[in-house]
């Protein structure tokens, strides 16, 4: 049994790297720039930080080297925790506009129901993932 198990797990590892190597093939090599928040900022919890969002924005893509990269998931205004004012939520157009400037790798629209917290909650929430191209500050 435990012979197996290493087994699986070392399948795992191969594959694993295997992947880590194409995406460093593809992408080039991974590095992050910490971001030097302010007071005010680094006291916000990001998961309910809607009222900070624009200067937080702003210190993200002023963070990217040119090339960088940022990935990450916004709700959208039809996701059932929109009513809550502590969550923040965009309107497609506005997440679209405040874009703008930068590459847009991936701009996947989630917009159904999904098991969140064990119920069906209505979910609506934008994957992205963009680059900052050279020349941008």
């Amino acid at each position: 049994m435990l012979q197996e198990y290493f087994a699986v797990v070392t399948r795992k590892l191969a594959v694993d790297a295997a992947t880590a190597r194409a995406k460093v093939e593809l992408f080039g090599a991974f590095s992050a720039a910490p971001i030097d928040l302010d007071d005010e900022l680094a006291a916000i919890d990001l998961h309910r930080g809607a009222t900070h969002w624009a200067r937080l924005w702003e210190r993200i893509v002023t963070a990217l080297r040119p090339n960088g990269r940022f990935a990450g998931d916004i709700f959208g205004e039809k996701h059932a925790w929109a009513a809550d004012p502590g969550i923040h939520v965009m309107p497609e157009e506005a997440l679209r506009h405040q874009l703008e400037g930068l590459v847009v790798e991936t701009f996947d629209i989630e917009d159904g129901f999904r098991p969140s917290g064990g119920e069906l909650t209505r979910w609506h929430a934008f994957g992205i993932a963009v680059r900052k191209p050279p020349g941008r500050s």
